[in-house]
């Protein structure tokens, strides 16, 4: 009997489930039980408030189909037998058979515990037809149940009326019914050993059932006739093949198809587990592939390995039944379960290459990792199904980037709702060499991003660069990879490391961070420069001139690019460059400028032949009414307080002069020429002569 509820020996119909699920409700409702119920022994909590203090929502019973296994969180793989906990189950999961045991056909039945997860709560024992779900064997009216973690024999109630044994991964625990001087006695084993009995349920049918409570749990059902269990049952979460539906929950997905890179950032609290899984799967022809790490922080973690294709989607390689993987955090190899091994047989860092294969020998596989081309692990595993490579990443509020090596033979995909592909890398920034300013214009009612990659990497040679900010809203220094996405800032993706000027945060492979230093306004110089030590090159960000930051990053063999970002939304943002660091920006492929791109030929000359002369005159003498800063044509033109009275757009001007106080010190962009800042910029002298020209002009053009 339920010393809380009352409910007497009988079993409940669904009209006495209705009533107790209402009276439960009832009295959760009342605000002098809240707290009691705090003071009640975790497990009890778990069946009065449900897991997490969830109030139970009792099922209805004719889900129950007589001589059909029924299943509730948990998963099963009915050619290996075994069953494990859904990770996406918010309580209890239970598994119970479709046929009762019988003294006259099956009187006992099995489990091994192949994993014991995060806890150990695993039950086992028996129920009544229409045992609602969400509660592990023994813990309501009608059933009996023992229980892994504690030991503990559960007779209808969330208590232990016993405590016996407990049992570990590889212990079999078993239960039957038998008859003793004409009673019913349920009894319960450990590795073939009597634990407990006790008389129960005589005159009612009793059916096998296996409850998981924990994360990681896993069993092996060892009496497949008690379970009869078919293909179908229990796959209905598989990975997110081509094709297959997967739920966009907070993690950002970057692939890059033609590269191979994977990126993949989680963007809530705790941890996401991705599965990227090949859309080919391995045969005699295919039978390796191989990743580089690019990017992984303390607590993230990268699988390779196979896996099968109903595998669960949230699980990483090796941790469930047919899967097999490698995982660089722990340096560990897990074959089917959680825990495999516990020591660790290799370490990796930024920039190794992990290699994974299979040799067919007869009905086994001969599984072998790699370390940048040798190998360190061989392990003889047991496949019956068809297998695809797979890499699993774990991110945990950080960028985890990987590449695969051949990425287009495997096809490996994600779905395209939750990832964003990389555009061409072509900057939208662009350069004036006579000048030595670079400019991003806005674009009206939209933030406009973007990055400028050097044509050169840091070398001995290239050590360092710098720039001065002339204007606008944000501007970044930055180091990036030659591949890097030129829309995105430099630090916030893989690969990258940035110094942003409006928030004086140093970012690193990642949009977000915690370490703010000086904030940088209009004038301010910005750079970096490298040391390559003896193992890994170390990045120093300055700040006119002096040294705010210094970070180890990536290995001595990649290539790291000087890189400016900025980011505009309502006016130009400029910087002005170094005259010793212009050539790195200029005649880049991927940024050509626009004075170098060929100009228009045709025509004919006066005596009939071709003219191969330029025809837009007109074009290039708007390009000498450029700004200086913002290199569009001048607008309201102002002319600078210098020697040779350069003139720059009244806007350009002002945000050029607005971090610095009236009477301060500010030098021309063009001539370096320091003088000092006005009260206002309309105090400044026009340009007349230019505003004329410029006037000309535009009735050119219309």
């Amino acid at each position: 009997m339920n010393p809380m509820f009352g409910f007497g020996p009988r079993i409940m119909d669904m009209n006495d489930l209705r009533r107790r699920n209402d009276a439960l409700q009832g009295v959760c409702d009342q605000p002098f039980l809240q707290n009691f119920f705090e003071l009640f022994p975790p497990r009890y909590r778990d069946i009065t408030l449900g897991r997490r203090h969830r109030r139970p929502q009792f099922q209805a019973c004719d889900v129950d189909v007589v001589g059909r296994t029924t299943m509730d969180g948990i998963l099963v793989d009915p050619e290996l037998q075994t069953a494990w906990y859904d990770e996406d189950s918010r309580g209890p999961g239970l598994l119970k058979a479709g046929t009762p045991l019988s003294l006259e056909t099956t009187t006992y039945f099995e489990i091994e515990i192949v994993a014991v997860g995060d806890d150990g709560s695993i039950g086992i024992g028996l129920v009544p037809f229409g045992y609602p779900f969400g509660n592990q064997p023994g813990w309501t009216h009608g059933s009996i149940g023992y229980h892994a973690d504690d030991g503990g024999i559960f007779i209808e109630q969330g208590r232990a009326s016993k405590i016996k044994s407990k049992c570990q991964m590889g212990d079999r625990m078993g239960c039957g019914i038998e008859m003793v001087d004409g009673q019913q006695f349920v009894y319960f084993t450990k590795n073939g050993h009597s634990v407990a009995e006790q008389p129960f349920g005589e005159g009612t049918d009793l059916f096998p059932a296996v409850g998981l409570n924990c994360s990681g749990a896993m069993v092996k059902l060892l009496d497949a006739h008690v379970w009869n269990l078919t293909p179908g049952d229990g796959l209905n979460r598989g990975l997110a093949m081509p094709g297959n539906d997967q739920p966009d929950d907070g993690a950002d997905i970057t692939v890059n198809e033609q590269t191979g890179h994977i990126s993949v950032f989680w963007k809530n609290h705790g941890y996401r587990d991705v599965m990227i899984p090949a859309s080919v799967p391995f045969s005699r022809d295919k039978a390796y592939f191989e990743i580089e790490l690019f990017a992984i922080g303390e607590n993230d973690d990268v699988a390779i390995g196979f896996v099968s294709k109903d595998y669960p989607q949230k699980k990483l390689p090796g941790w469930m039944p047919n899967s097999v993987g490698f995982h660089v955090a722990k340096g560990q190899f897990f074959n089917g379960q959680p825990y495999t091994r516990k020591e660790r047989l290799e370490t990796f860092t930024i920039g190794d290459k992990i290699g994974c294969g299979v040799e067919h020998i007869g009905d086994s596989v001969q599984v072998y990792f790699n370390k940048n081309g040798v190998g360190f692990l061989e392990e003889e595993v047991t496949m019956r199904r068809e297998v695809y490579p797979v890499v699993g990443i774990r991110s945990a509020g950080k960028t985890v980037s990987v590449c695969v090596q051949d990425f287009e033979t495997w096809g490996f995909e994600v779905k395209e709702s939750i990832c964003h592909r990389p555009r061409p890398n072509t900057s939208a920034i662009k350069c004036d060499a006579n000048s030595c300013t670079a400019c991003l214009q806005p674009v009206p009612g939209e933030t406009v991003i973007a990055t400028l990659i050097a044509n050169q990497p840091f070398s001995k040679d290239l050590s360092h660069f710098e720039f001065e900010f002339l204007g606008g809203e944000s501007v970044v220094a930055g180091v990036v990879s030659q591949d890097y996405n030129v829309e995105e800032l430099p630090g916030c993706h893989p690969k990258s490391l940035g110094y942003h000027s409006d928030d004086g945060g140093f970012y690193e492979e990642c949009g977000r961070t915690n370490i703010f230093l000086d904030i940088c306004s209009h004038g301010d110089s910005m750079g970096c420069s490298v040391d390559y030590g003896d193992e890994r090159p170390t990045f120093c960000f300055t700040k006119n001139g002096k040294s705010v930051f210094e970070v180890p990053f990536g290995n001595l063999h990649q290539k790291w690019f000087p890189a400016i970002g900025m980011r505009t939304e309502q006016t130009a943002t400029s910087v002005l460059i170094s005259d010793m660091n212009m050539s790195i920006w200029t005649d880049h492929p991927l940024h050509p400028l626009p004075h170098c791109v060929p100009r228009a030929t045709g025509g004919i000359r006066a005596d009939g032949g071709p003219n191969d002369a330029p025809v837009d005159r007109l074009e290039e003498f708007g390009q000498e009414l450029n700004c200086p800063i913002c290199w569009n044509i001048l607008e309201k033109p102002k002319m600078f307080p210098c020697r040779q009275q350069h003139s720059y757009c009244f806007e350009c001007l002002r945000n050029l002069f607005a971090g610095v106080a009236p009477g301060g010190v500010v030098q021309c962009p063009v001539c370096r020429f320091e003088a000092r800042t006005p009260n206002n910029v309309r105090e400044l002298p026009d340009n007349p002569i230019l505003n004329r020209l410029i006037d000309a002009y535009k009735k050119l053009r219309q």
